[in-house]
C-alpha cells in the first residue's frame, strides 16, 4: 500500500526537512518503527519483508490554502503578503515483489515528490517621501547636496517582487533481507533530481522637487538638471543537480510492539548546471553648492553579468530516525524522531571570473564610485550551509470499525536555515565580515504540522481524508527591502534592508487530504 497525499505544496520553506512526508501525510512521518506499506522503501526498507502480498499502488492528492505574511518585510508598516488557493495533482507509484525462490527477499520501488515550495510576494509603493531621500552626508557615492523647504516631499516608487520555486523528485530501490520472524535488514538507493529557481527585483525612482538645486538648471551643466534619481536591481537565479544517497534500515516485530531505525548517508553528487544572472543600474546626480555656478553633475553605475552551464553541487546531510509503534487493543501509537547533521558550507555553483562592474575602469579608484575590482566569480556565487536539526512526531490510530480508522498526528519541522555570506548590498555597505554571495533560499522558520483524518480500508483499495493545518513564525527576521525608509546614498533609494532583524515572519496553511489508492496483486 502506499498512499501519497497531503501538504504537497508548501510556500517557500526549502530548509525544512518535514515539510512533506510523501506516503505517510496523516500520521506525520511517524512510521519509521511500523510501516507496513509500500512506503516503507523510502521510511525503513527493512520493514518490507513484514509486507505480505506484492502490490502496486497508485494515488494522489491535495487542495490547499494557505497564507504567508512578513510583517514590517519591505520596512516598518509595510508587510508583504502571499496568499494562494492550489489545487495540487501528484502521482506517486509503488510496488513490492517477493519470490518463491528467494523466500527472505523482498524488494519494492517508488517514485514520489519529496520537496515542492514556491512562494511568490509583490509590493509597490507609488506616492511621496520626505525629502530627507536625497541623503546630504557623504557617503560611499558622495552626497548629493540636495536642499528643498523644510518639510517638503517629493514623488518616490518603490516595486519589490520575490518569487522562488523548488521541485525534487525521487526515485528508490528497496531491498530487505528477512533474518528472522523478528529481525530484518534493509537498503534502499534513492536517486534524486531537483530543479530550483530564484528570481528578485528591486526598481525605485525619486523625483527632486522642481525648486530644489537638483533640478534647477544651471548654465554649468549645459542647462540640464537632474529630474530623477533611480536604480534596478534585478536577480535570476535558476538550478538543477542530480544527487543520490543511501538508507540503510533495521526493523524488528514483535506483534503488537514494532520498532525501526534508519541511517541515511550523506548524499553523492552526480552534477547538473545552473544560470545566474544579476543586473543593477543606478543613476544619480551631485549638486556642487561651492561652485560659483552651481553646477550640477549626474552620474551612474552598471554591475551586470550572466553566466550560463555552471556546474552544480548540492549535498544533503546525514541523517538518522528511530521510530517505536505499539498496538493496545484497537489504539495504535508511533513515535519517529529523527537527527540531521549539520552542513559546513560548500558551493553550490561558482561563476567564472569576469567584470561584475561595468565599464570595468570604473573599477579603479579615483571615480565617483569608488569600489574595489568587483569580480563576479566571488560576487554571484551560490554558497550553501546548514545547521544540525532535530524533528519529532507523533500518531495516534483508533480502530472504529473492521474498515475504518480514525487518526491524528503532530510534528515538528524545524529550519535548518544558516547564513555564511552576505548578498551584494549587505556585504558592500553592512557587513564584511562574511563572504559575498548567494543562496538560493531564504525562508527561516519553525514548522508544527497537525493532521486528523480517516482511513478506510478494503480488500483492494484504500481510502484517505483528513485535514491538515500547519502554523510557523519567526519573529526575528531580517526584512527584505527597506521600501518605508529609502534613502540615495546610504541605501539605494531602499534596496539595502533593515538589517535590525525586526520582521516577523509568519506561515499558515489549510489543506483537505483525499487519496485513492488502488493495489493491483
Amino acid at each position: 500500500m502506499a498512499c501519497l497525499c497531503g501538504v504537497l505544496r508548501v510556500w517557500g520553506q526549502d530548509n525544512n526537512y518535514w515539510n512533506q512526508m510523501p506516503g505517510t501525510a496523516l500520521m506525520g512521518g511517524a512510521v519509521v518503527g511500523g510501516i507496513r506499506s509500500n512506503s516503507a522503501v523510502y521510511y525503513n526498507p527493512a520493514a518490507l519483508s513484514y509486507i505480505d502480498s506484492n502490490t502496486i499502488s497508485v494515488s494522489a492528492a491535495s487542495y490547499q490554502l494557505e497564507y504567508a505574511t512578513i510583517r514590517n518585510g519591505g520596512g516598518a508598516g509595510i508587510d508583504l503578503l502571499s496568499e494562494q488557493f492550489q489545487v495540487i495533482p501528484l502521482i506517486s507509484v509503488s510496488g513490492i515483489y517477493k519470490t518463491h525462490k528467494l523466500s527472505r527477499s523482498t524488494f519494492g520501488y517508488m517514485l514520489f515528490t519529496k520537496n515542492q515550495t514556491s512562494n511568490s510576494f509583490s509590493y509597490r509603493f507609488d506616492g511621496f517621501k520626505d525629502a530627507g531621500i536625497f541623503d546630504n552626508n557623504p557617503h560611499i557615492l558622495g552626497s548629493d547636496n540636495y536642499y528643498d523647504p523644510p518639510h517638503s516631499q517629493v514623488a518616490y516608487i518603490g516595486d519589490y517582487t520575490l518569487q522562488t520555486s523548488m521541485n525534487e523528485l525521487c526515485f528508490g530501490l528497496g531491498y530487505s533481507y528477512k533474518i528472522s520472524d523478528h529481525l530484518a535488514v534493509g537498503i534502499t538507493p534513492v536517486v534524486a533530481y531537483r530543479t530550483q529557481s530564484y528570481a528578485q527585483s528591486f526598481v525605485a525612482k525619486a523625483f527632486p522637487d522642481t525648486s530644489s538645486n537638483l533640478f534647477n538648471k544651471y548654465q554649468g551643466n549645459n542647462g540640464v538638471g537632474i529630474n530623477s534619481v533611480g536604480l534596478s536591481d534585478n536577480e535570476n537565479i535558476y538550478f538543477y543537480n542530480i544527487r543520490t544517497y543511501v538508507k540503510l534500515a533495521v526493523a524488528l516485530d514483535f506483534g503488537n510492539l514494532k520498532l525501526g531505525c534508519n541511517l541515511t548517508t550523506q548524499s553523492i553528487n552526480f552534477g547538473g548546471r545552473s544560470s545566474i544572472a544579476r543586473d543593477i543600474f543606478y543613476s544619480g546626480g551631485y549638486a556642487d553648492t561651492n561652485s560659483s555656478t552651481g553646477n550640477v553633475y549626474s552620474y551612474a553605475f552598471s554591475l551586470n553579468d550572466r553566466q550560463r552551464n555552471i556546474k552544480t553541487r548540492l549535498v544533503s546531510p546525514m541523517s538518522a530516525s528511530l521510530g517505536v509503534d505499539y498496538t493496545i487493543a484497537n489504539t495504535n501509537i508511533a513515535v519517529t524522531a529523527e537527527y540531521f547533521a549539520p552542513l559546513a558550507p560548500y558551493n553550490a555553483a561558482t561563476p567564472g571570473s569576469a567584470n561584475f562592474l561595468r565599464p570595468s575602469w570604473q573599477n579603479s579608484t579615483g571615480t565617483k564610485i569608488n569600489w574595489s575590482p568587483l569580480n563576479s566569480q566571488n560576487t554571484l556565487e551560490l554558497v550553501e550551509s546548514a545547521r544540525a536539526v532535530t524533528n519529532f512526531a507523533i500518531s495516534v490510530k483508533q480502530r472504529l470499525d473492521k474498515k475504518i480508522f480514525a487518526l491524528v498526528s503532530f510534528r515538528t519541522d524545524y529550519s535548518s536555515y544558516k547564513k555564511v555570506t552576505n548578498d551584494f548590498w549587505e556585504y558592500r555597505f553592512v557587513d564584511s565580515l562574511h563572504p559575498a554571495g548567494q543562496k538560493l533560499s531564504f525562508s527561516d522558520i519553525n514548522l508544527y504540522h497537525f493532521n486528523i483524518g480517516l482511513i478506510k480500508k478494503n480488500r483492494k483499495s484504500d481510502m484517505h481524508l483528513g485535514v491538515t493545518y500547519t502554523y510557523g513564525t519567526n519573529k526575528s527576521f531580517t526584512p527584505l527591502a527597506n521600501i518605508a525608509h529609502p534613502l540615495d546614498n546610504t541605501n539605494v533609494l531602499g534596496v539595502i534592508p533593515d538589517f535590525s532583524h525586526n520582521a516577523t515572519y509568519q506561515y499558515d496553511s489549510y489543506s483537505l487530504v483525499l487519496s485513492y489508492t488502488y493495489h493491483i496483486k
